[in-house]
């Protein structure tokens, strides 16, 4: 298209066609740890990523949130690495408790996992691991 029909294009009446992978049971494959920011900076926290298999996917997709409900509410919150004074797992964190809600103690325990997924929100439609 020319400028001249760019400036008498109307407002269409279609819909946009999502490209986004719709909410399904995903198995978890591999776990990475993210202790790198993009410009090769060492994060002060690191990030736990999950390699999931989708069912409407070929590739693995990566997915770092997960959805919980805590106290009567729900929330969407990074799977951050973080440790207690003994080095363990920090309990009561959004990774800790993805891990108690799917019965693991490690997180390779976790490998080869079935969990559900959702969108983060209404207007985030990126997946995020359903742990409620």
């Amino acid at each position: 298209m020319n400028t001249d029909d760019i400036l008498k294009s109307g407002i269409g009446n279609l819909d946009k066609k999502s490209n986004a992978l719709k909410p399904a049971k995903v198995t978890i494959t591999e776990i990475l740890v993210k202790d790198k920011k993009n410009n090769g900076e060492t994060m002060d926290t690191p990030l736990i990523e999950f390699m999931v298999k989708h069912p409407d996917n070929e590739e693995l997709i990566k997915l770092s949130k997960v959805k919980q409900l805590i106290n009567d509410k729900v929330s969407c919150n990074s799977t951050w690495l973080t440790f207690d004074a003994e080095d363990n797992i920090q309990k009561d964190m959004p990774l800790s408790r993805l891990m108690n809600f799917l019965n693991v103690k490690t997180l390779d325990e976790l490998k080869g996992k079935e969990i559900d997924t959702l969108e983060e929100s209404e207007t985030v439609h990126f997946l995020a691991l359903k742990a409620y």
